[in-house]
Formats: C-alpha cells, sequence, structure tokens
C-alpha cells in the first residue's frame, strides 16, 4: 500500500504582508488606521445605542477594512497595537470638560497635551450624540504604552480626571497581566453621524478627504522633539510607580544574601566572596550603582562581624571594594529586570580562590588622559628649551629621557607610536605652529596625601623589617667569614709573559710573592693578610694575564680560620638555628658537611656546580612565587624561606650531579618528611 506524505509548503517572502485597497482614498485611510485584531462592529442604527461586537478570530484586513468602513448600514472601531500613529480623547456629551459645559475645561485638557508637543488637534463629532473625539496624528509609528503613560501622567498632572464618561484616552493605559490584552476600541471618524469640527466646535463637513488632509496638517505640526522626551519620561515614572512584590525565589535570594552577610568574617580568605555578596545585594534589592554601591560595600563592611580579626584588606579595603562593585555591575542588575549578560557566572567571577580579573575601563583611561597630558608637558618643555630633536627616533628618546628627569616614569616607544599619541609628539604630526600649554618649570609628580574618606592603614600581615644598625669602623675591621660561607680560595693567576716596562715588572713580582701562598692559622686573625679579590691592594694588573687554575692549590676555607673564631661563630649559629627552625639547621650541617668533604678534582666540575646552585635559587624563587599566587595567598617569610629550600633542593635533585645529589640526600636525612622523593638510605 503506497502512502503519500504531504510536503511542507513554504510561503515567500514578504507573502504576509497586507495589501493596500486599491483606492487612493483607501491607501491614505489605512496608513493611519490599520490594526487590524480584536476589532468591533454593530448595526448603523441611528435611533438606538450601538450593541458593538469583538471579532477575535480572524484578522481585519486593509482592503477588507476599507470595505466595511465605507458601508453605511454598519460602524467599525479599531483597537492599537505595539506602535501608533494617532491619539485620541473622548469627551462625552454630558462630560464636565465639554466645550457646550466649560470651555475654559476643554481648554485646559488642550493646554495640558500642548505641554508635551501635541499641538495640532483635529476634532470630530463621535455620533448623533454630540460627543467629542479629539485627534493627534504623527509622520511616524510612536509607542503605545509610553505614549499613553505621556498623555496619562500630562492630564493627570494638570489636575484633571480621566474617567469613562467623562475624558477618556485612546489608546488607554491598561494595567498589567499575565497574558497579553488589548487597549481599548475605538470607532473610526467620519461614520454616520460624525462630522467634523471648526475653532468655534461647530459641525461644517464628513468629507473623508478634507479629515485626511486635517490629519496630514496634525502630522506635520507636532513637537516631536518635547514629545519624545515626555515619552522617556513617563516611561520611566512608570518603571517606578510600578514595583511588584518580590517573587518567591526572588526573596529567597535575598534572605540568604542577608544570611551570609549577617555572618560577617568566621576565618581568613573570605574578604572576596563577602564583598561580592555585599555588592550583589546593592545592586539587585537596593538599586545602587557607582559610588553609592561603593560606599554601601565598604559600610557593610566595615560594620560586620569579624571584619577586624579575619579580614586581610582592612588596608585597602575601599579599593577592593570599588572593584567588586564595577565588577559586579557588569552582571547583576536591579530586580526586576533581565541583565544583559555576554558571560556566564563562572567565565565571569571565576572560581573561589581564582584571581578575579576586575573590569579597569575608568581606571585607564585616567591613565591614559594623565599620560597624554605629560607628553604635552614635556614636548613643550623641549620645544621651550630649544632641545626639541627634528627627527622621530631621536624626539621619542628625548621624551623618555625628559620624562624620567621631570616626572620621575617614563613612557615606552611602544606607547608613543599609537595612533592617539603620535599627533602629541610626531614631527608628521605635530603641528608646529598650534597653541599649545607651554610649562617651563615641570615639577616631578609628589604622592597625593590629602585625607580620605577611609584612610588606608599598613598592611598587617607585612612584617616589619627589623632597623639595620649603622656599620661601625670597628665592626667592618673584625669581620671575619663564618664557616658556612661559601669561601672559594684560589692562587693568584699566572703573569702573561708579554715584554712590560719595568716598573710593571717589579709590581707584579711583589704581588706575585705576596699571594703565592695561603695564610697559616697563625696568622690568620689579622686581615692583613686575606685580601679581597675587589681590593686594590691584591692584584695591581688584572689585564693579559692567565686565568688557569691548578686543582693542586683548591683547600678548604674553613682551614684559614682560628679554632677560637669557629668556637664562637658556632655558638653564635645555634643561636640563629633555634629561631630559624629545623630546615635552617639541616641546611647548615648540610653546608658544613660539604665545605669539609673532598673537594671536586678540575675546574670544569665546581663551574658547572656552581652554574647548577644559581639556577637552583631561581628555580626555588620562581616556584614558590607561583605556589602564592594558585593558593591565593602571602606565605610568611618562615614559609616562604622553607618552601624555597625545598624547591631548591628538588632541583639539585633532579640534576643528576653526585655532589649535589649527596648534599640533598644528607638534608633529607634531617627532613624526612619535606623531600618524600628522596629517601636516605
Amino acid at each position: 500500500m503506497l502512502t503519500t506524505t504531504k510536503e511542507k509548503s513554504f510561503a515567500p517572502k514578504g507573502a504576509e504582508k497586507a495589501i493596500a485597497p486599491a483606492d487612493p482614498l483607501g491607501v491614505r485611510f489605512c496608513q493611519y488606521f490599520n490594526h487590524p485584531w480584536g476589532f468591533i462592529y454593530a448595526p448603523a442604527i441611528r435611533s438606538e445605542k450601538p450593541h458593538w461586537q469583538t471579532e477575535t478570530r480572524y484578522p481585519l484586513q486593509p482592503r477588507n477594512l476599507w470595505q466595511q468602513y465605507q458601508n453605511p448600514h454598519s460602524f467599525l472601531g479599531l483597537r492599537f497595537g505595539k506602535n501608533t500613529r494617532y491619539f485620541a480623547i473622548d469627551i462625552d456629551i454630558n462630560s464636565a470638560y465639554h466645550p457646550a459645559h466649560d470651555p475654559t475645561a476643554y481648554k485646559s485638557v488642550l493646554g495640558a497635551l500642548e505641554e508635551i508637543g501635541l499641538c495640532k488637534p483635529v476634532a470630530v463629532t463621535s455620533s448623533d450624540s454630540g460627543g467629542i473625539h479629539v485627534y493627534y496624528f504623527f509622520g511616524e509609528e510612536l509607542p503605545t504604552f509610553p505614549l499613553a503613560c505621556a498623555c496619562f501622567d500630562a492630564l493627570t498632572d494638570a489636575g484633571l480626571e480621566i474617567k469613562q464618561g467623562q475624558l477618556e484616552i485612546f489608546p488607554n493605559l491598561k494595567a498589567w497581566t499575565a497574558l497579553p490584552s488589548n487597549y481599548n476600541a475605538l470607532r473610526l471618524p467620519l461614520q454616520a453621524g460624525s462630522f467634523m469640527l471648526d475653532e468655534s466646535m461647530s459641525p461644517y463637513t464628513n468629507d473623508l478627504d478634507s479629515f485626511l488632509d486635517a490629519a496630514d496638517w496634525s502630522a506635520a505640526g507636532q513637537d516631536y522633539f518635547t514629545l519624545k522626551l515626555a515619552i522617556k519620561a513617563a516611561s520611566l515614572r512608570q518603571q517606578k510607580l510600578y514595583k511588584p512584590a518580590n517573587s518567591i525565589k526572588a526573596e529567597l535570594w535575598r534572605l540568604d544574601l542577608k544570611q551570609r552577610i549577617a555572618q560577617g568574617w568566621t576565618d581568613y580568605g573570605q574578604t572576596n566572596s563577602l564583598l561580592k555578596d555585599i555588592a550583589c545585594y546593592g545592586i539587585v534589592f537596593k538599586e545602587l550603582a557607582d559610588e553609592a554601591l561603593v560606599e554601601y560595600i565598604v559600610e557593610t563592611a566595615l560594620t560586620s562581624p569579624g571584619y577586624c580579626e579575619y579580614c586581610r584588606h582592612q588596608h585597602n579595603i575601599e579599593q577592593r571594594a570599588r572593584e567588586w562593585a564595577y565588577c559586579c555591575m557588569g552582571f547583576y542588575t536591579p530586580y526586576p529586570s533581565i541583565p544583559n549578560r555576554q558571560r556566564n557566572y563562572r567565565s565571569h567571577f571565576g572560581c573561589a580562590n581564582n584571581i578575579v580579573d576586575f573590569p579597569h575601563s575608568n581606571l585607564n583611561q585616567e591613565k591614559q588622559l594623565h599620560t597624554q597630558e605629560r607628553i604635552r608637558n614635556i614636548v613643550a618643555h623641549l620645544e621651550l628649551a630649544g632641545e626639541l630633536p627634528l627627527t622621530p627616533a631621536i624626539r621619542a628618546t628625548a621624551i623618555i629621557a625628559t620624562s624620567k628627569q621631570l616626572y620621575g616614569v617614563g613612557v615606552s616607544k611602544t606607547t608613543l607610536h599609537k595612533p592617539e599619541y603620535l599627533a602629541l609628539w610626531h614631527p608628521r604630526n605635530y603641528p608646529k605652529d598650534a597653541q599649545r600649554c607651554v610649562q617651563p618649570h615641570c615639577e616631578p609628580v609628589a604622592a597625593d596625601f590629602t585625607p580620605q574618606k577611609y584612610p588606608q592603614i599598613p598592611d598587617p600581615w607585612l612584617e616589619p623589617e627589623p632597623p639595620q644598625p649603622a656599620p661601625t669602623q670597628e665592626q667592618t675591621n673584625l669581620y671575619t667569614p663564618l664557616p658556612i660561607m661559601k669561601v672559594l680560595c684560589l692562587p693568584q693567576a699566572k703573569q702573561d709573559l708579554q715584554p712590560h716596562s719595568l716598573e710593571d715588572s717589579t709590581n707584579s713580582k711583589n704581588s706575585l710573592n705576596s699571594s703565592n701562598s695561603l695564610p697559616t692559622e697563625s696568622n690568620s686573625c689579622s686581615d692583613k693578610n686575606y685580601k679581597s679579590p675587589t681590593s686594590g691592594s691584591a692584584v695591581e694588573k688584572f689585564y693579559n694575564q692567565d686565568l688557569s687554575i691548578d686543582a693542586s692549590s683548591i683547600v678548604d676555607a674553613t682551614a684559614i680560620i682560628a679554632p677560637e673564631q669557629q668556637q664562637e661563630q658556632s655558638t653564635s649559629l645555634q643561636g640563629r638555628e633555634s629561631k630559624g627552625g629545623s630546615v635552617s639547621l639541616a641546611a647548615t650541617q648540610v653546608e658544613n658537611s660539604r665545605l669539609h668533604s673532598t673537594a671536586p678534582a678540575d675546574t670544569q666540575t665546581i663551574r658547572r656546580l656552581i652554574k647548577i646552585r644559581l639556577i637552583a635559587i631561581q628555580h626555588a624563587k620562581k616556584a614558590v612565587q607561583s605556589q602564592s599566587l594558585i593558593e591565593g595567598r602571602r606565605f610568611s617569610p618562615q614559609e616562604r624561606e622553607q618552601r624555597e629550600t625545598v624547591a631548591k633542593m628538588r632541583f639539585l635533585w633532579e640534576s643528576g650531579e653526585p655532589i649535589l645529589m649527596d648534599e640533598v640526600l644528607a638534608w633529607a636525612r634531617a627532613n624526612p618528611d619535606l623531600l618524600p622523593e628522596v629517601k636516605p638510605s
């Protein structure tokens, strides 16, 4: 059995556009009156009140609308859509605002609407009853509901009462409902019993062509600038008046935020989370923004429990509050509203312990303006002094040097060659005869010491550096290297066999004779024979010398220190080790064991080991810095020293050098838990 499937039909683009009537007069009429949905109709019985019925089953197309409007045996009325090209007021015959009863009251209605830009009214009689419809037409479509709000506010602010049977507006100010609702319908003009009114409010014609000419005249004479301002103000006013109660979910969210904020700080590392909650509550439920939000965050944080005990940002709480305020303003909006978010919560705020990338658009703009002003002043200063170079490269170098001299901070060449900076200094863009602000005496920029609303206090988590006593002459003369210092005593470099003057040869011989041998224990107490490489009396000539090293002349540095000094220094070391912890003690033991061990036999090994040690120190510092960023906290000096030692030992162990690995094994025996991958035998 064959089955046929019905193919889907796709209407061509633009097929749903309504077709205008063939009559040109109907085309003009449908330009103003054209809303198809929910129209009303009634039989045209002039002796009776019309019995209106609403048709909701189908829309009224323009051609059908024009045909039914021309039918003399029926009345037709239309509603309003999202936008409209006319506004109307309905004044019944028995209304207090009808001109037949009180012309002054009628003029007050027109005057109130004229205040918001509705200047050209077109009045018609609505029917044989004598009621009046006053139309205001527009040359463009305007939003229906904001227009209704603006007209409603204008009439009520003038003391007029909008009430059925007295004064009604179309479109009306309908109430909000969960489901879509219709505006009130209004009878179309110039049907049976309807005539145009002149200035004396007397009927004079029911010609539709004349009415449409009056509609065009009205549309061309409105004050659209004032009208749009009134529409915008009325929309904001309506939003403030319409404040619905919080939904159940919103109320639960508000209570959760208040509960978290009320508990305050209970431990370290909670500042960012609490500041975000405070900023969220201030934006969503208090409708705060900018500086008002920053002040709310700071004041709430200062009065929260545990702030003084656990908050580690007391010294810069205002800065942190401002950063969180601008960060949350890009994600949250006042309730109820729909935020225009470009990212989700996770990508906007990041992980809980991660570093948040706060927006600093305002700060960057201020910094850019300060830099541009500084470049202007520098160029003016150089030009006034006659020192402004002509070529771009030399001029850029002069600007950088002058900036460092006058302001204490330079300007990068990348910044100078940006498009927004080229016009300030480049010979091709810089106007030679332009009026510029010349400041001959530029003072260096000083710090701002003006009192702040929330004063910055010192960071309580930074340990103050102990005051260093000034070195005295006695301390300088009696200084002796400790046994744990990495001192390597080398013989004097061999003199290059080149012809020199007699004086140079004599000086070289004296220098060699005075430094051929190392000092013994008997004369090592004085520093007269212990010369530094940087001393002027150590070597007279450093150039043209053979720097080869004889491995047999390398000795232990501790051998040149007297036993009495070793005893005193070991006593002082024990005191320092008791303060520094187990890691420092173990490191000291490792260094002592290394110094008393047999030295390497060749120069290349010494250089390689020294290079590995230097790289290990740099690697350890970088590793600890990375750990601090990952964990989101600042290490104490003791913890930082311990972590750097562990990282250095791990690097030395991975180097594969036997001597260095022996040191790591000795250190691991004293600290078995700090380096698990090294298992001492």
